[in-house]
């Protein structure tokens, strides 16, 4: 498997996130539950911009890739249960992480284009509407 560097650590924060977030919207709910008494602090935070990039992506994946990348860094268990899980054999499994990641880069890296698009829009003077804009 050929994982660059900046890819590792965007997936071990977003699996890090996915994992935090689920315990705290349970934490959240339980708290509610409870009453005002007791309050449980959540292990992650909520809003995390790079891990919800990588959720936006990973959530734009075929089936079969999102299955494999919820496995890999998400669940637990044994091997025999993460193929069972994605339904192939091994090799297939990281034949599809590694087809997996290079999607995600690739959606990551069209966001930050769309990000940076919208930044460079919102940026520019309205020249044609005769009103002048504080930066």
């Amino acid at each position: 498997m050929s994982l660059d560097a900046e890819t590792e650590r965007l997936m071990l924060n977003w699996a890090a996130w996915r994992l935090g977030a689920r315990t705290s919207v349970a934490l959240s709910s339980a708290w509610a539950l409870e009453g005002r008494g007791r309050r449980a602090e959540a292990p992650m935070p909520l809003i995390d911009s790079d891990a919800s990039m990588v959720d936006k992506a990973v959530a734009q994946l075929p089936d079969g890739l999102r299955v494999v990348i919820e496995q890999y860094w998400v669940k637990g268990g044994r091997w025999e249960q993460k193929l069972r899980a994605a339904r192939c054999t091994q090799r297939t499994f990281y034949r599809r992480l590694d087809d997996a990641h290079a999607r995600i880069r690739s959606l990551l890296e069209d966001q930050r284009r769309a990000i940076e698009r919208a930044r460079e829009a919102y940026s520019r003077p309205l020249s044609n509407s005769g009103v002048e804009l504080d930066p």
